[in-house]
C-alpha cells in the first residue's frame, strides 16, 4: 500500500528485496555449478590423458621391447654415396659370416640350409 511512497523517497520495496534476493541466490548457485564442471572435467581430463599415456607406453614397449630383442645391423655407407643393394647385402653377408674356428664347416652349414 505505501510501495509507491517508498519507491518516491529513494528507497526499495520488501517485493523488490525478494526478487533481488533470488537473483543473486541464482547467480550464486550458477557460479557454483560451474566451478564444480570446471573441476570435474579438469579430473576426468586428467584421468583421461594419464590413461592414454599408460596405453602409449605399452604399446611402446609391445612394439619395441628393451630387453632381448637383437636390433638392426649399424650399416653405414660404403665410399662415398649412398650404399647399394649389392653393398648392403655384402656388409651383412660380412658381419655374419662363421668363423672359421668354428665346430662344423662352412659347407655343411650351407647343406642343412638348402636342405631345409
Amino acid at each position: 500500500m505505501f510501495d509507491w511512497l517508498i519507491v518516491m523517497l529513494g528507497g526499495t520495496t520488501k517485493r523488490e528485496l525478494a526478487v533481488h534476493t533470488a537473483v543473486c541466490d541464482g547467480w550464486r548457485d550458477r557460479c557454483l555449478a560451474a566451478e564444480t564442471t570446471v573441476t570435474l572435467f579438469k579430473d576426468i581430463v586428467e584421468r583421461e590423458r594419464e590413461r592414454s599415456d599408460k596405453i602409449e607406453t605399452d604399446i611402446r614397449n609391445r612394439m619395441h621391447p628393451e630387453n632381448g630383442m637383437q636390433g638392426p645391423p649399424g650399416m653405414k655407407p660404403v665410399g662415398h654415396a649412398l650404399s647399394s643393394w649389392p653393398r648392403i647385402r655384402r656388409e651383412l653377408e660380412k658381419s655374419h659370416r662363421v668363423n672359421d674356428n668354428a665346430e662344423v664347416s662352412r659347407e655343411e652349414i650351407e647343406k642343412t640350409i638348402r636342405q631345409g
